[in-house]
C-alpha cells in the first residue's frame, strides 16, 4: 500500500492534480457565489483532509502496534508526508512563502517534501537488513584459501 501511494503522489507530481482541483473548485466557487467566503470553505477542507489524516494514523498506530521497529519508523515517514499533503493543500498564500523559504541553502517545500520518503525508505533498507541477517562471518583463515 505504502508503494501504490508514493506511485500515486508521484503521478499526482507530474500531471498536478491539486491545481486542477483548485481550479475547479475556485470555477464551482465563481458559479455558486460563495467566492467571497471561500476562506471559510478552505478552512473546512483543511480541517477535513488533517482530520482524516489523523484519523488513518492513529488507525496505522493502533494496527501495526506489535509491529517492529522499521515499520514503526515506516508510518512515521508516512505521518510526515501526510503533514506535507496537508500543508500543500493549504496552499495559501502564507504558507506557500514559508515553504519558498531557504534552510542552509534548500527550499522547506524539497526538504519537507522529501522528508516522509526517505524516512519510509530508511525503514525499508533496516528491515530488509534484519531480514537477511547479518551476513556470512568472514575470518582469517577464510581469507586464506
Amino acid at each position: 500500500m505504502t508503494a501504490v501511494l508514493f506511485v500515486f503522489l508521484g503521478v499526482n507530481k507530474q500531471i498536478d492534480l491539486q491545481a486542477l482541483f483548485t481550479e475547479v473548485a475556485r470555477i464551482m466557487a465563481h458559479e455558486h457565489h460563495w467566492y467571497d467566503e471561500r476562506r471559510y470553505y478552505q478552512k473546512i477542507f483543511i480541517e477535513a483532509l488533517l482530520g482524516a489524516a489523523i484519523l488513518i494514523g492513529l488507525a496505522l498506530i493502533w494496527g501495526f502496534r506489535r509491529s517492529r521497529a522499521p515499520v514503526k519508523i515506516a508510518i512515521a515517514g508516512l505521518a510526515c508526508t501526510g503533514a506535507f499533503v496537508v500543508i500543500r493543500a493549504a496552499s495559501f498564500h502564507h504558507v506557500d512563502l514559508l515553504l519558498g523559504d531557504r534552510l542552509a541553502g534548500v527550499r522547506w517545500n524539497f526538504i519537507l517534501e522529501v522528508t516522509g520518503p526517505a524516512v519510509v525508505a530508511t525503514a525499508a533498507l533496516v528491515h530488509r537488513a534484519s531480514e537477511e541477517g547479518p551476513g556470512p562471518i568472514v575470518t582469517a583463515q577464510d581469507e586464506d584459501a
